[in-house]
C-alpha cells in the first residue's frame, strides 16, 4: 500500500518535468504567435476577431491563448494560461510587430504613409481576369467558400505567367485590394528585392549588418546574406 503515494509522487514529479522543459517553452511561441498573427488579422487585413481566432489560430496548442483588443491603440496582448505575456502593435504602413520593449516610443511612433502609392497602374488591370475555362476551373478547386465544414478556406489564388496575370478569384469577403499576409511568399520576394540591390551597388551580401547593438559580441560577424537565409 505503501507504493501506492510514492508511484503518484513520482507520475506528478515527472509531469511537472515534462511541462516544465518541454511544454513551457512552447508556451512563449503560442503567445508570441497569438499576438502578432491577430494583429495583422485584425488591423491589416482588418477581418474581424472571431473570424481570426477560429480560422487564423484555431489549431495546435494557440486555443490556448487568451487575447486582449485594444483597437483604439491597435495593440494586441496575450497570455497563455496566465504566463509568456506577449504585445503586438500596428504601425500605419508597416503592420505588425512583436515589442519587447514598450518604453521604446521612437519605435511605436514611427509609420509609413502609403496614401500616394500606386501598383504598377501600367501592368495590372483593374478588373478582375477571369482566365480562359481551363484556368477557371483549377482555380475554383482551391476554394470552398459556402461549405458547411470547409477545408481549405482560400482567400485568394492569382496567377501570373510571362508578367501578366492570366487568373485570378478571391475567397468571400476579400478581395485584389485586401492585404493578406504573404507568409513565406514574402521571403523569396524580399531576397529577390535584395539581389536587385546588390547588383546595383547598394551593398554587398557578404557584409556584416550594420546594427549598433550586435557590434560588441559575435552577431558582429552576422553577414546580409545570413539574414535573407534566416541562419542568425
Amino acid at each position: 500500500m505503501k507504493k501506492t503515494p510514492i508511484a503518484i509522487i513520482s507520475l506528478l514529479v515527472i509531469a511537472a518535468a515534462v511541462f516544465y522543459f518541454v511544454i513551457y517553452p512552447k508556451l512563449e511561441i503560442v503567445s508570441g504567435y497569438n499576438a502578432k498573427i491577430l494583429c495583422s488579422c485584425l488591423f491589416v487585413t482588418e477581418i474581424d476577431q472571431e473570424k481570426a481566432e477560429a480560422e487564423d489560430l484555431g489549431f495546435s496548442l494557440l486555443w490556448l491563448a487568451s487575447n486582449t483588443v485594444d483597437a483604439n491603440n491597435k495593440t494586441i496582448r496575450t497570455k497563455v494560461l496566465g504566463m509568456h505575456p506577449k504585445t503586438a502593435i500596428y504601425r500605419e504602413g508597416l503592420g505588425c510587430t512583436l515589442v519587447n520593449d514598450q518604453k521604446d516610443n521612437d519605435f511605436l511612433n514611427t509609420g509609413l504613409n502609403t496614401d500616394d502609392l500606386v501598383y504598377a497602374p501600367d501592368i495590372w488591370p483593374e478588373a478582375e481576369v477571369k482566365g480562359s475555362p481551363k484556368m477557371q476551373i483549377a482555380i475554383n478547386k482551391a476554394f470552398d467558400d459556402g461549405v458547411k465544414d470547409p477545408i481549405y478556406r482560400t482567400r485568394a489564388v492569382v496567377v501570373i505567367k510571362d508578367g501578366e496575370i492570366v487568373g485570378e478569384r478571391y475567397g468571400t469577403g476579400f478581395t485584389k485590394d485586401s492585404k493578406l499576409l504573404g507568409w513565406s511568399m514574402t521571403k523569396s520576394i524580399t531576397s529577390a528585392m535584395a539581389g536587385i540591390l546588390a547588383k546595383d551597388g547598394f551593398w554587398n551580401a557578404s557584409d556584416p549588418m550594420p546594427v549598433e547593438a550586435w557590434k560588441e559580441d559575435d552577431r558582429k560577424n552576422i553577414t546580409l546574406k545570413n539574414v535573407l537565409q534566416q541562419t542568425t
